[in-house]
């Protein structure tokens, strides 16, 4: 299958994996420009809800106006000013169509028939492209994880402490490796790092192929070019733009990283390191984990030492700042349109659309009706995977003091039984919270928008399945008021996959449990983090495979609700049995359901 004529090309993977060096070969094609990227969709994904309907003028010139304000702080200045008036005029309503209307002006002013997008953080947003631009190709650019960790640990970009790299490499090469799974090769393209600049015309070739273009020579002398030139003099991170492809930092790990880093990157990258052939040393299971502290004080002294080099050497570091403090400015205006003061007995909101009112009543009413079956009602419930994932991001330990909100039946906080000093459970429902207590050193019944603890009680605060019966914003503060400083917060929650199946997966929800306040998309999850204050903020994906029958036959809901939910399943879309992957067996249906768990860490 070629691609359309136009059908952008994002490159997608991690930062510090040879992006750059891509994005510039690219741009040498006669045919396509990929400049430097604002990072829209990293920056603005998170606050798109706050903007409203976008088919209305109004949201639609005020979420412009922030992405251009971006634009404007942007750490690579583009050459070409970008129309607004002509943005708003054309646009359609998504975050993702505004971005691509500005690229696409970009690429006019090149003079070019295709625009490329290097913001590797697009991982995230596979699907939304797909849905805009079906023909749209996706570069999955990998490098060896230890390469990346140790040019990161010099780089003003991303986490310096090869450790926090580390995970945040594991958990964008599983995402890559999803869209892969679910879009094929038609639409992604693997390629390594260390093939690249190995053997450069062999690769690009292959690659001009899958991008159905003509291998021009000027690819490989992109280093020529005043677009090289001018990336490498903004910054001491990218001075290498400048250089020809050679082989010179594969390998850097060797005197980049301690032997121990080293270790602890094999750790936790692997078994997903070797399935993208790198090889893992053996002894890296044996290496021990860096305590929460000791992370924090390292990375601390890391970034430090980055930002002291980057004063005194980077050209754009000025325009860095300036751009860090404006999207600070964006999520507090952000967080204000958000947040506006409703009744907490009685919260409305709205289901696709239509208005609804959730009483605290109504929750307790519900759940007290589900308490003796609620541990069978779902495979998620009592799936060790699941478990096992909370476990690695809280990273729980012996002195540590654990507060499990709407704890229920204490499926979550028997997790941590033998692990840790103390678990208390809090709970509205004291039908569930009383099946928690064998589970428990503490069980409070007490709403999470009001959690009865002085601040800084906890070192670790989870949630699972619990915020969106909640008042929000105001319960994600309230669990983070409780954590110390330095602790970490779990968010584990179903989501839609995306913008795609996400009408008929909430309407779905909504006749499961007639009592669910919010529904979420991921970027949702960290949204709620990153406004209470949180920062390395990272989502990690987990499907559950649920048979639909008997998932809503322990939703203590009537039969009609029930029937209401197959008519969805028979009507749905292709995108969301392709998302869902949906399988009919006896006449019912399997569905795999998205679970999106977001850590935090408060300062």
């Amino acid at each position: 299958m070629s691609p359309g004529p136009e059908a952008p090309i994002f490159i997608i993977g991690t930062e510090r994996s040879g992006s750059n060096l891509l994005r510039l070969i690219l741009n040498a094609h006669s045919r396509i420009t990929v400049p430097h990227p604002p990072h829209f969709m990293r920056f603005l994904e998170p606050l798109a809800a706050s903007y409203g309907d976008l088919t209305v003028e109004r949201n639609r010139r005020a979420l412009v106006d922030d992405a251009l304000g971006l634009l404007a702080r942007h750490i690579h200045p583009w050459p070409h000013p970008i129309d607004a008036e002509r943005v708003v005029a054309t646009v359609g309503p998504s975050l993702f169509e505004v971005v691509a209307a500005v690229y696409d002006q970009y690429r006019t002013a090149e003079g070019k028939a295709r625009w490329g997008c290097k913001s590797t953080f697009m991982v995230e947003h596979v699907d939304e492209v797909a849905r805009v631009f079906p023909d749209a190709r996706f570069v999955w650019l990998v490098r060896d994880p230890q390469d990346v960790a140790s040019s990161a640990k010099r780089a003003v970009f991303g986490p310096c402490h090869p450790y926090r790299m580390a995970r945040l490499w594991r958990a964008e090469q599983e995402r890559a490796l999803a869209a892969l799974a679910r879009r094929g090769p038609d639409a992604v393209h693997r390629l390594r790092y260390e093939d690249l600049v190995a053997r450069p015309e062999e690769e690009l070739r292959t690659l001009c192929a899958f991008l159905g273009e003509g291998f021009e020579p000027s690819m490989l002398a992109h280093h020529t070019s005043p677009a090289a030139r001018r990336t490498a003099s903004l910054s001491e991170s990218w001075r290498r733009a400048g250089d020809p492809i050679g082989t010179g930092r594969v390998g850097a790990h060797r005197t980049g990283l301690s032997p121990r880093e080293r270790l602890l990157v094999d750790k936790v990258t692997a078994p997903l390191k070797e399935r993208l052939g790198y090889p893992v040393d053996p002894r890296s299971p044996y290496a021990p984990d860096p305590s929460p502290s000791a992370v924090a004080l390292r990375s601390a002294l890391l970034r430090s030492r980055v930002e002291y080099r980057s004063m005194r050497q980077d050209e754009n570091h000025r325009l860095r700042l300036a751009r860090d403090a404006y999207v600070r400015w964006l999520r507090l205006k952000s967080l204000a349109r958000r947040t506006e003061p409703t009744p907490r007995a009685s919260v409305p909101t709205t289901r696709n659309g239509l208005p609804v009112t959730t009483s605290q009543e109504d929750v307790t009413g519900h759940f007290a009706a589900r308490s003796a079956t609620y541990d069978r009602s779902s495979s998620w419930c009592t799936d060790a995977e699941l478990g096992r994932l909370v476990i690695e991001l809280t990273r729980p330990r012996p002195e540590h003091r654990v507060l499990d909100v709407a704890c229920g039946t204490g499926l979550v906080s028997r997790l941590f039984g033998g692990r840790v000093a103390e678990v208390t459970g809090v709970d509205i429902t004291p039908e569930m919270a009383d099946r928690a207590r064998p589970h428990l050193d503490r069980l409070v019944i007490a709403p999470a928008e009001s959690l009865p603890f002085p601040d800084d009680s906890f070192d670790v605060v989870v949630c699972r399945q619990g915020v969106q019966f909640m008042t929000l914003p105001d319960a994600a503060a309230e669990m983070v008021r409780v954590l110390r400083p330095g602790g970490r917060i779990v968010l584990v929650n179903l989501c839609a996959y995306g913008t795609a199946d996400r009408a008929e997966y909430f309407e779905v929800l909504r006749l499961r449990n007639p009592v669910r306040r919010h529904f979420f998309l991921p970027q949702d999850l960290e949204a709620l983090l990153r406004a209470a204050g949180c920062e390395e903020v990272e989502l990690h994906r987990f499907v559950s495979a649920e048979d639909v029958d008997v998932w809503s036959d322990n939703g203590a809901i009537e039969e009609s609700r029930r029937e209401a939910i197959r008519e969805v399943y028979r009507n749905a879309s292709a995108d969301f049995l392709s998302l869902h992957a949906v399988k009919e067996t006896d006449g019912g249906f399997v569905d795999q359901m998205l679970f999106v768990a977001a850590a935090g860490r408060k300062p």
